[in-house]
């Protein structure tokens, strides 16, 4: 299947697994009715915050739905604890092999924080589910190991220049905080990206916009003001505890944008990641967990105005609230329609006939521009001098380019083509930023052919690959055992009544 077939039906595919698990959690975990859990999945699924990312070609948010999954298997009792730790692992461990692991991972770990703070009880109960939390995470670093460890060993390496987070401007985080609340209000009012930044909101909206509707802020804010203050006291009363958490929370939230805060401090290649961001994020279950919650407390106290005004009100605003960010497009090089109609033949004549797709050219266009050339019907494939990779800093500052023309040149006693080797495994053999060794006409030309190439890496890469796969093959092979064991226990049940 070619490559953006394969990703739409992905998209739809991890929509529904995110849709189904947190309309479960608001069942399963906070005991509501239909309706609310009904409206806690579409407020998950129907977030502008995925669909943003997805536009903009930010490939790894294809798993942000998984966090519904991890959410739901550490806080439900549906199944039993070990099913729900491989659950949790292979989530995880999806998010990582996806190239998740300094976001969606990441903002996944803090987003179970926030929801730990809300549900957060001192029983028995809640301390399996937290060291059950930090078994999965820790066994889907271990079942992602192959992409796990080059990530590390890369991220150790690489130079990224002046992008990271070196200051400690508080201008950051009241930007961030602000935009959770005012991206809304603006996009409610005006509807349009292009007006938006005529206002002087310059900054990419995707970064720092949540993308949850107006109407739950605006209940959770009414709500809140409705509280008398003897309910106060008593609500401080019975969930101190969640209060304490959710400060330190806060704190930790409030401390990744600083670079000589705790976190960054504690762990100083985070200061060269952008990681704050798209801190926002990390609201977003917690937020509608809050919002359910009250719409659960607004049943109970206000029936007469449940069903008709609260939920009509908040399916108009999804349904209008995503319809608005779907038909987002044109702005700057980003949310281009490309004709991507012949992409199936594209593909099949790459994978058929290497001859006739083979990269002949070093050019000094980006690769946006060799793309649209190619999908033009020009079917000329030529490799971008700087190739989009914010790794060595979003304008390349740190990436040493090859020559313009011929990749067969021979520059400094090598071939004019940066071998792959050298990008992301260099060492003594493969110098950084080094081309082909001349004696390695054979594997410069299969690749520019996009035939396969036997690249060879240091052992301890294949052993993590073989750890990878059998234990990938053990959770599946458990997983599918469980789910024949569990269909077989339904039918003896049901023949028995």
């Amino acid at each position: 299947m070619p490559f953006w077939n394969a990703y739409l039906l992905s998209i739809f595919i991890f929509v529904i697994i995110g849709f189904i698990s947190f309309y479960y959690i608001a069942k399963d975990i906070l005991k509501c009715s239909f309706e609310i859990s009904l409206t806690a999945a579409i407020l998950f699924s129907c977030t502008g915050y995925y669909i943003h990312h997805i536009m903009v070609g930010h490939w790894a948010f294809l798993y942000h739905p998984f966090t519904a999954v991890i959410i739901l298997a550490s806080f439900s009792d549906r199944l039993n604890l070990f099913i729900r730790i491989i659950i949790s692992a292979l989530s995880f461990s999806i998010m990582i092999f996806g190239g998740a692991m300094q976001t969606i991972f990441f903002l996944t770990c803090f987003s179970l924080l926030g929801i730990a703070c809300i549900l957060f009880k001192p029983n028995k109960k809640f301390i399996l589910q937290s060291v059950s939390i930090i078994i999965s995470a820790m066994l889907g670093i271990i079942m992602a190991i192959s992409k796990f460890i080059p990530s590390l060993i890369l991220g150790s390496k690489i130079d990224r220049g002046p992008w990271g987070l070196y200051t400690n401007d508080p201008k950051l985080l009241i930007e961030n905080i602000s935009n959770i609340i005012w991206y809304p209000i603006l996009d409610l009012v005006i509807g349009n990206i292009n007006l938006i930044n005529s206002f002087g909101f310059e900054w990419f909206i995707w970064e720092a916009d949540i993308s949850l509707p107006l109407i739950i802020f605006i209940i959770i804010i009414f709500f809140a003001f409705k509280y008398s203050k003897k309910d106060f006291i008593n609500f401080v009363d019975k969930n101190k505890f969640n209060i304490i958490l959710t400060i330190i929370l806060i704190y930790l939230y409030c401390d990744i944008f600083f670079a000589d805060g705790l976190i960054r401090s504690s762990f100083k290649k985070l200061r060269g990641v952008n990681i704050h961001l798209r801190m926002a994020s990390v609201w977003i279950s917690p937020i509608i967990f809050i919002f359910i919650l009250l719409l659960k407390n607004i049943k109970n106290k206000y029936a007469f105005i449940y069903k008709k005004i609260i939920l009509i009100s908040i399916f108009i605003m999804i349904i209008l609230f995503s319809f608005k960010f779907i038909l987002i497009r044109n702005y700057n090089t980003s949310y281009k329609n490309l004709n991507i109609s012949f992409d199936k033949n594209v593909y099949k004549e790459i994978k058929n006939n290497h001859n006739k797709f083979k990269v002949n050219s070093i050019n000094d266009k980006n690769e946006f521009n060799n793309m649209q050339d190619y999908l033009n019907g020009t079917y000329k494939l030529n490799s971008s001098r700087f190739p989009y990779e914010p790794i060595y800093g979003y304008f390349l500052e740190t990436f040493k380019a090859k020559e313009l023309g011929c990749p067969f040149k021979i520059v400094d006693n090598k071939f004019n083509f940066t071998d792959p080797r050298s990008l992301i495994f260099f060492n003594e053999n493969y110098p950084q930023f080094s081309g082909f060794d001349t004696n390695d006409f054979k594997n410069l030309n299969k690749f520019l052919s996009f035939q396969k190439v036997d690249w060879r890496t240091d052992k301890y890469f294949n052993i993590a690959n073989y750890i990878s796969v059998i234990l990938h093959i053990i959770v599946l092979s458990i997983l599918i055992i469980y789910a024949i064991y569990c269909f077989i226990k339904k039918v003896k049940l049901k023949n028995i009544r």
